[in-house]
């Protein structure tokens, strides 16, 4: 925990994260790992997957420690990054447009500025977008389908 908050120090707008009790965070922190694990992983360690192969790392919840010490270390820090991101969200915090768009709201005017949404939802991915934009290079979505010899 004590990482995660020097880690805060470096995302502007952990608002949610700075105000939150200790408990809180550690909640948030655990959801958000469960949501990041959700995925299937590619390590790739320039993060360019035409020039790189990758080893597929797949689902992050069965690696050991040992395993894990063995990604890339850009791969880790956007890992960690990505999990204080998504505490962030799960806290209250994070991207107000989305905020207002899963709640319903169409249009919104402050002064003369307005700014209209789509009336349709939000997709959902599991992950906030600032976390997406972290893992967004590292996340594989592509399924394999085989017979079984």
């Amino acid at each position: 925990l004590r990482e995660a908050y020097l880690t805060s120090m470096s995302i502007p707008g952990t608002t949610a994260w700075t105000a939150a009790s200790e408990d809180e965070r550690i909640a948030a922190m655990i959801e958000a790992r469960l949501r990041i694990c959700s995925f299937s992983f590619s390590d790739i360690a320039l993060g360019q997957s035409y020039l790189n192969k990758g080893d597929s790392v797949g689902d992050l919840s069965l690696l050991s420690p040992r395993e894990f010490k063995q990604l890339s270390q850009r791969f880790r820090k956007a890992l960690q990054l990505a999990q204080l991101a998504e505490a962030e969200e799960i806290l209250g915090g994070g991207d107000q447009s989305t905020l207002y768009r899963r709640s319903g709201l169409t249009s919104q005017s402050i002064g003369e500025t307005q700014e209209t949404y789509r009336a349709t939802a939000p997709l959902d991915m599991r992950l906030s977008k600032t976390a997406l934009r972290y893992l967004g290079q590292y996340i594989s979505l592509n399924k394999r389908i085989g017979r079984a010899g």
